[in-house]
């Protein structure tokens, strides 16, 4: 029997995701650019990957979540001219669509796909996100709508993006479940643990800082599926469209990730997990070098070119304030682990050994006043608005911060 088409399952800024119905825990990311970028992003997720996998068992003694899973990059192909005659190009360049030079040949690499989150969730989302009946149903038969990832952004509350005038759009520029953007309130109003969302992803960029040694230019974090056994599967909570229609008591459509929905998934809806993505930006950062100062910047710009995952030093709630003190604290102190775990043998003194072990509170320091001169160059009414309320209601500083 031929091998199953491949389907777009997702499109970034410089690749296209491809998975076939036959292959379940298979996908292909093919450029539409040059290769040397989808090399990059194959080498680096390799390095991250492998990095989770060796530290995982030393951060799992400190911290009851998990480091966020990185998929496994299994092999490239074509990354060399002619792709043409590249072998695995001439035995599957059939199964690619042809619109838009999809199964036109150039670099791939295959990697472990990232399970979409569940179908019951998917339409719980739905539920709350889509305002109409018909827009809800149209969401719903929407076969582009089953490929789904939840982008936790912790930044700022929707409130504040929607006062602006933002239309709520994923990466493509589309209203859609495909890499959907799920900020501070949504996550709380869907029964998502915020302040287990902020330790999750602390880990995953202190494993790619202080372990792989990258500075995490525009990684991404989702939250998405896990595998899970056929009877697991058989036994999924399905939500009728109708009660879509139930609201609170302030009028608000209820989303639905009832409580059989939920289970020990660290603060996350039920078979669910987060997942660390897309490398093909990160650079090496030679974090033991003797240019310091130089690498702490590096690293804390690097947090800032996705800065919509991480919390903001200048929250307007007390909620987004404890968020951005439980992110910090947590990667401060997984990275101290984790230097200490790598250099301690290593350190000459234990004058050196702490020098080392400051510079993760050094990053969230220099992260911090990047944000905050950012937003009184840029926003000089925001940032003013929110330090008065810090000052009002007497937020305390961390104690990393003097």
């Amino acid at each position: 029997m031929a091998p199953e088409s491949f389907r777009e399952i997702g499109r970034g800024t410089f690749g296209v995701v491809f998975a076939a119905a036959d292959e379940p825990e298979a996908a292909v990311k093919k450029t539409f650019k040059a290769s040397e970028t989808l090399a990059v992003e194959f080498e680096h997720g390799l390095a991250v990957s492998f990095a989770v996998t060796t530290v995982a068992p030393i951060l799992r003694k400190d911290f009851p979540e998990p480091v966020p899973r990185v998929p496994w990059y299994q092999s490239s192909h074509g990354m060399k001219k002619p792709s043409a005659k590249d072998p695995w190009w001439m035995a599957n360049q059939g199964r690619f669509p042809s619109t838009n030079g999809d199964n036109v040949p150039n670099g791939v690499f295959l990697f472990e796909r990232i399970p979409p989150v569940p179908r019951p969730l998917q339409e719980s989302v739905i539920g709350r996100f889509w305002e109409t009946h018909e827009k809800q149903l149209k969401a719903l038969n929407d076969e582009e709508n089953r490929d789904c990832m939840i982008r936790p952004y912790l930044q700022e509350r929707w409130k504040y993006h929607e006062g602006r005038g933002r239309k709520r759009l994923n990466n493509e520029q589309k209203e859609s479940l495909r890499n959907f953007p799920a900020y501070l309130d949504d996550l709380q109003s869907m029964g998502i643990d915020c302040h287990s969302v902020a330790r999750q992803i602390a880990l995953g960029l202190a494993v790619g800082h202080w372990e792989a040694q990258l500075d995490m230019t525009d990684v991404e974090f989702v939250i998405a599926g896990k595998y899970r056994s056929p009877a697991t599967v058989s036994r999924a909570h399905v939500v009728p469209l109708d009660a879509y229609d139930k609201r609170d008591h302030l009028g608000n459509r209820t989303i639905l990730v009832a409580a059989q929905d939920q289970e020990e998934s660290f603060g996350l809806p039920r078979n669910t997990q987060m997942w660390l993505v897309d490398f093909d930006k990160c650079n090496r950062v030679q974090v033991w070098d003797d240019t310091l100062a130089k690498d702490i910047r590096t690293l804390a710009l690097g947090i800032c070119a996705n800065d919509p995952y991480y919390p903001s030093p200048l929250p307007d709630t007390r909620l987004g304030w404890d968020v951005f003190i439980t992110f910090t604290d947590t990667y401060i102190r997984a990275g101290r682990r984790l230097l200490e775990a790598s250099f301690g043998k290593a350190a000459t003194s234990d004058e050196q050994l702490q020098r080392v072990l400051e510079r993760p509170a050094m990053v969230m320091r220099e992260w911090t006043k990047i944000v905050m001169n950012a937003k009184k160059n840029n926003e000089r009414d925001v940032f003013d608005a929110r330090i008065k309320i810090r000052k009002e209601e007497a937020w305390e500083k961390p104690t990393w911060s003097h």
